[in-house]
């Protein structure tokens, strides 16, 4: 944006700049995923408190969601312990094979396309307002982009909630 080779980036991740306008086009609750027979799986929503003494398995620190988990509970002064960092091919075998008690992160959409399906876990949303993917259409203050921004705001939550 700021060289002016694109006129809109659309992203989860936040971009800092007080050059930028951004247009919030989706916003996701951030939770974690337990096994079934975690006893974790009987409350139905986990503390900040009761999620730093939690083990997880994580995507690779490269990984955006990754990333911006790591950015919020960083910005709340709080850390997780990671078992396992993977890419994500390795990552979903862990979804598979995984029978311990460690968490992952994931939000309520992924939980029902990837972990729901396996019928061994289950959602618990995290009691904090921070905890949330906030996807955005960011553009330039000084350059109002040449499309509809609510149309295009639209079309992207349009597409997304059609994904599986």
């Amino acid at each position: 944006l700021l060289s002016r080779k694109a006129d809109i980036v659309i992203s989860s991740m936040p971009l800092e700049s007080s050059s930028f306008r951004a247009m919030e086009v989706i916003n996701e609750k951030i939770g974690i995923v337990v096994n079934v027979h975690n006893p974790l799986a009987k409350c139905g929503s986990i503390s900040l408190q009761i999620l730093q003494q939690q083990k997880f398995h994580g995507l690779a620190p490269s990984s955006n969601f990754r990333m911006l988990c790591d950015l919020i509970l960083n910005g709340l002064g709080l850390s997780v312990d990671y078992v396992t960092e993977d890419v994500v091919s390795n990552y979903n075998l862990c979804i598979i094979s995984s029978n311990d008690n460690c968490c992952f992160f994931s939000t309520e959409k992924v939980f029902h396309s990837t972990f729901e399906p396996l019928a061994k876990y289950c959602f618990l949303p995290i009691d904090s307002v921070e905890m949330n993917r906030s996807t955005k259409l960011y553009y330039l203050k000084d350059h109002l982009p040449p499309v509809d921004l609510a149309v295009l705001a639209n079309a992207v939550k349009e597409c997304y909630e059609k994904r599986e």
